[in-house]
């Protein structure tokens, strides 16, 4: 027995240990060089955030990657940017990328742009604005290399900060009207803007991020969150170099879609060869000029070049307008000599592209004119505000009060933010579940044995409360499959954006109810070519939020950041746990149906225009608004007035308007509440027509109510009796569009709201900055300030972006606000050619 034991306890050999250690070796070998290849493939962080830091919360934020490979192979990875939507559900922006090996050993590093939504719960990221820390954010914000098939390789530290623009600083959840201007310099050129921050009657402050060209997005989503670009001393991106192509085509897409770009052209000319087949202008030559005209001009200063400016010389362009752009200014070389177009517009899309004629950031034109500065900006931008210092003088003290700071901000566009939530079709399941288990617990607890008691027979309360309890959840599965048989229901907001001879783009707020469990895919169809399309979780600002719609179990989807040139479907897969989503589309395509029509300025006082306007749509439009720009172009900056409105009620498809008729007709009336002059409002069932605004008649004077289009929206309640002018909030969430629609389109053509004048001679402290969270992109002042004709309506129908759910279309029912964008002939501007003066 124990020789028996021993055999079965004797050593194995030697050279069966070995073999055993060779393997256990080999594998743990196999295992290093596994992590080495996932994990050590390369290395960096973020490098930036934001435009030189500063985001808008609702709106792509862009981000740099440094990576630096640890390989001599190329590999393709995918950067992550972890944040949350409404739902908690992770959200995780993807794009994928290939990085190049690194050569003898020697890395070089590289760099990649990124885009992400910023998170709304928790008030969104802790950024420097609201009193966030670098590390609150670090925790919030994650970004991650991975694999293609999502093993991690590396996390990328923030080395940035973050701060969004509109957050006020008293407070987090009080927000300010501002414009964010992008300004690109060579870093000689500087603009002077700190004017504003010292004059009341502004409508929006500028908040000027300055960088350079190196610095630029190469995709369309980092330049959402800007109201105007300024290029100034820098040279343009050239659309025939490969590296610079990307830059080049998002800048153009931006204009294209609605922005504006002002372009100071440089002494060397040749700077702003790059954005050649977009400017307003062909740049002949560059000249010397010893006087700072039309700038003092337009800065409404009374002032002359002291003796030692006088010296200076700077380099003003002498340029051709090419047909169809709009001179605003021109230069005037002296006697005997041509003059040659200053301050020029052209339309490029649905946006404005603005050419002046010198570096408005050289240091000489700068020092040399010391004030006046905010009235040249607007001029250069389009913007209508009412710039006016505090004064002490009896004379302005009047106009200094009428425009004091306001005591906080306003929402306009309320109407707007609020669409696409499905109102009661998606809660009604909601409230169907609830009523169902409390009339349950009420049935099968204290009812049950009530009755059981009153009839004696409480001891057969347990028995039937399982009876209840199994038919209760046969009832439940019966619901369940009723509910998860119906169709997803869709309600949307859409903003519709047609420019002639473009493909029209398309915003939409879409509230979507699935009723089943599960991933579902959603996907664009029929997108334009290079153009940037996307869907995603809506983005809510976070002072907006209500936290709603939160759940425990959270999970996870990726939302493909996709190259404009590639040609891959727009397409995101969500999980549905028979719940709605509220999410955002932007789309490219072909529109089929417009507004059509050729018309053309008569220069007659009053009837101004003439042609004929076509409904060629789908669809009968209603609270039609016709704007365009008269035919004085001469000073396109604070409140310089010139823009016409004419409304009409509706307008059945297929059916044609003569616009000279209507504005000739006796039954016109001209925007205003006194009957007796013929004034009259929107809905009345009449055509209405008018100014934008009046042109203030000096200081000390006050605009009488209801003169104007402007004067009209900001004194609606005073029709039912609430108050007077300045003293509306313009908010229309409970009035349909009738602010939302007319105010946030042409938001820089609207002057600032002023306080109500009192009886006794004083001022009302009524006035209020107009906030535009989430409906900043409504906005089609450039394509009126580049002498458009502008066509705004409303109407109902379904979904007109092409979005389908597992294959099919989705349809659904909504709002459809409509901006359609034709040119307007006018006299065309003169032909100039050099003289040979240098």
């Amino acid at each position: 027995m124990k020789r028996e034991t021993r055999r079965r306890l004797r050593p194995m050999p030697v050279s069966v240990h070995c073999k055993i250690m060779r393997i256990c070796l080999v594998g743990l070998i196999f295992v290093l060089l596994s992590s080495v290849a996932f994990g050590q493939e390369a290395e960096g962080e973020v490098e930036s955030l934001g435009l030189q830091g500063y985001y808008r919360p609702d709106c792509w934020v862009p981000m740099t990657v440094r990576l630096r490979p640890k390989t001599d192979t190329a590999a393709t990875l995918q950067i992550r940017v972890i944040q949350e939507d409404m739902d908690r559900d992770r959200v995780l922006a993807v794009r994928t990328i290939t990085l190049t090996p690194s050569v003898n050993g020697r890395a070089t590093d590289q760099r990649f742009w990124m885009y992400f939504r910023p998170q709304v719960a928790d008030g969104g990221l802790r950024d420097s604005a609201v009193g966030g820390s670098q590390k609150e954010l670090e925790k919030q914000l994650k970004v991650e290399l991975t694999t293609v098939s999502g093993k991690h390789v590396a996390n990328l530290p923030i080395t940035s900060g973050l701060k969004r623009v509109d957050a006020d600083q008293q407070g987090a959840r009080r927000l300010r009207g501002v414009r964010m201007v992008l300004c690109v310099t060579d870093g000689m050129s500087q603009p002077s803007m700190r004017d504003y921050e010292q004059m009341f009657g502004i409508a929006a402050a500028p908040v000027l991020v300055v960088m350079q060209p190196r610095e630029l997005p190469e995709d369309a989503r980092g330049y959402e969150m800007l109201d105007a670009m300024l290029w100034m001393g820098a040279t343009a991106p050239d659309p025939s170099r490969s590296t610079e192509e990307p830059a080049y085509r998002a800048i153009e897409q931006y204009v294209r879609t609605g922005g504006m770009l002002v372009v100071c052209q440089s002494a060397e000319l040749a700077k702003t060869r790059g954005f050649e087949r977009i400017l307003p202008v062909k740049v002949l030559e560059s000249r010397q000029s010893d006087d700072l005209q039309p700038l003092v001009e337009m800065s409404r200063l009374n002032w002359r070049t002291p003796p030692e400016e006088a010296k200076s010389m700077r380099r003003v362009a002498f340029a051709s307008a090419k047909p169809g752009a709009i001179v605003v200014r021109s230069k005037d070389w002296g006697e005997g000599k041509n003059s040659s177009p200053y301050l020029v517009r052209g339309a490029v899309g649905a946006g404005c592209v603005s050419w002046v004629a010198q570096d408005l950031g050289e240091p000489t034109a700068v020092r040399s004119l010391r004030g006046g500065w905010a009235r040249i900006w607007d001029e250069m931008f389009g913007w209508r505000n009412t710039p006016t210092l505090p004064n002490k003088t009896m004379e302005d003290k009047g106009q200094t009060q009428a425009y004091e700071d306001s005591k906080g901000g306003v929402w306009v566009g309320t109407a707007f933010q609020a669409g696409g939530q499905l109102g009661m079709r998606a809660s009604g399941y909601v409230l169907v579940a609830v009523v169902f288990f409390m009339g349950y617990w009420v049935i099968a607890g204290p009812g049950l044995y009530a009755w059981l008691a009153l009839r004696k027979l409480a001891t057969l309360n347990w028995f039937l409360f399982g009876l209840t309890a199994v038919g209760a959840a046969v009832l439940a599965g019966l619901v369940v499959r009723v509910i998860q048989s119906a169709s997803p229901q869709l309600e949307h907001v859409t903003v519709l954006r047609a420019a002639f001879d473009e493909p029209a783009v398309m915003e939409s707020r879409v509230g979507l109810y699935v009723p089943s469990d599960g991933n579902k895919r959603l996907e664009l169809g029929k997108t334009a070519p290079n153009t940037v399309n996307w869907i995603t979780p809506f983005p809510e600002h976070p002072t907006r939020y209500n936290g709603a719609g939160q759940f425990l179990a959270a999970k996870q989807y990726e939302l493909p950041i996709i190259d404009p040139v590639s040609t891959d479907p727009v397409r995101v897969e969500m999980p549905w746990r028979s719940t709605m989503k509220r999410l955002q589309v932007r789309w490219n395509g072909e529109l089929t149906g417009r507004v059509e029509g050729k018309l053309r300025l008569t220069g007659l006082r009053g009837h101004e225009l003439e042609g004929i306007l076509t409904n060629a749509t789908p669809w009968d439009l209603r609270e039609v608004y016709v704007v365009f720009r008269g035919g004085d172009l001469t000073g396109d900056g604070s409140n310089a007035g010139g823009d016409r409105l004419l409304y009409l009620p509706d307008w059945k498809k297929g059916t044609s308007v003569d616009v000279g008729r209507v504005l000739a007709d006796a039954q016109l009336r001209t925007i205003g509440m006194d009957r007796q002059r013929g004034e009259g409002e929107p809905h009345d069932g009449k055509a209405v027509y008018g100014g934008l605004e009046v042109a203030h008649r000096g200081y000390g004077t006050e605009v009488a109510l209801g003169e104007g289009w402007a004067g009209y929206w900001y004194s609606r309640d005073s029709v039912k009796g609430a108050g007077g002018f300045g003293d509306s909030p313009v908010e229309d969430a409970n009035s349909g569009y009738e602010v939302s629609l007319p105010v946030c389109s042409l938001f820089d053509r609207v002057p600032p709201m002023r306080n109500a004048r009192k009886k006794d001679g004083g001022f009302t402290d009524s006035r209020r900055d107009l906030v535009r969270v989430g409906s900043r992109w409504m906005n089609v002042s450039p394509a009126v300030a580049a002498g458009n004709l502008v066509v705004l309506a409303e109407t109902n129908g379904p979904l007109p972006v092409p979005l389908l759910l597992d294959g099919s279309a989705l349809e659904g029912s909504g709002t459809i606000l409509c901006q359609f964008i034709l040119p307007l002939s006018r006299a065309s501007a003169p032909t100039v050619e050099p003289t040979g003066q240098k």
